[in-house]
């Protein structure tokens, strides 16, 4: 059913993503304009999130256990989409690779380094050849996609709900107006945070789907250079990403892809995402299978 969940959220984030974002731009900063007041409040903060999520996850128990399980389908489906990241992280690539250079180019850059900040340390400086867009681009294949799907196996959809919430609440400039500068600072860890598991998680993705010594040789670089571990969301996963982007004639496929160039190492990075996610999806199903089977 999981695996399942995640293709349909694909595919509507496919086809109707750039109109569900302005539904969920809106609908979001609607609620945290009405709740603005709790924010002020020690721990009002966690509570904004706390609450919604406790409920929809309390609904979607109740809805699981009881004698129509279809509905419960239906519900965590439901929320599971609207926890998606609203964009299409493939069509922004596409976008990018498509647009001319010059301010077309830089909107849909705009788009791959949303919420991304470039690391403050020298990783920059070990690979000049590599644009922030590449980085970028594994960035959001994690608070789009790999984010949303951890906390969704974890928690369900109230975990999904939350995990959304925290990332929309600090990301979007217009919601990040409503708070104060120490909140700001507050949701800045807490993020890294709950981006950690999931970054920890697709950086090993990275070392089975790509090349395993090179892989591992930068994990080992980044952790002996005393990165903290909170930073693997934004330094040390796409770090470890550019080492197969940067050489994308590595990456074998049955396609015809052009990864030569900067616009080839960000072809690249969007070709690793996918593999990625295919490594997950592969997990996910063996393991649900493994569990039916034991019943």
């Amino acid at each position: 059913m999981t695996v399942l969940i995640i293709i349909l959220a694909l595919a509507v984030s496919h086809y109707a993503g750039v109109y569900m974002q302005g539904i969920k731009h809106r609908a979001f900063h609607l609620a945290f304009a009405q709740v603005r007041p709790a924010l002020d409040f020690p721990g009002g903060l966690l509570l904004v999130v706390a609450v919604p999520a406790l409920l929809v996850g309390g609904i979607e128990w109740w809805l699981w256990q009881g004698e129509t399980p279809l509905l419960g389908f239906l519900f965590s489906t439901l929320v599971f989409i609207w926890a998606w990241g609203s964009r299409d992280l493939d069509r922004d690539v596409q976008a990018y690779l498509g647009a001319e250079e010059g301010p077309d180019r830089d909107a849909a850059a705009e788009q791959l380094l949303f919420a991304y900040r470039a690391p403050a340390d020298d990783e920059a400086a070990d690979n000049p050849e590599t644009p922030d867009v590449v980085r970028g681009v594994f960035y959001q294949g994690l608070i789009r996609w790999f984010g949303t799907m951890l906390w969704f196996l974890v928690g369900g959809a109230g975990a999904a709900l939350a995990y959304r919430v925290f990332q929309v609440l600090l990301c979007e400039a217009d919601n990040r107006e409503l708070l104060s500068e120490s909140q700001v600072a507050f949701l800045n860890r807490w993020i890294s945070l709950i981006n950690w598991p999931a970054a920890v998680l697709a950086t090993l993705a990275l070392v089975v789907v790509g090349d395993f010594d090179r892989a591992i040789g930068k994990i080992r670089a980044c952790l002996s250079s005393g990165r903290s571990l909170l930073s693997w969301d934004r330094e040390i996963y796409p770090a470890v990403g550019c080492v197969h982007a940067l050489d994308g004639d590595d990456l074998e496929d049955a396609f015809s892809h052009d990864y030569a160039g900067e616009l080839g190492q960000v072809n690249a990075a969007m070709s690793l995402v996918w593999r990625v996610l295919v490594c997950w999806l592969t997990v996910i199903a063996i393991i649900q299978l493994t569990i039916l089977t034991s019943q």
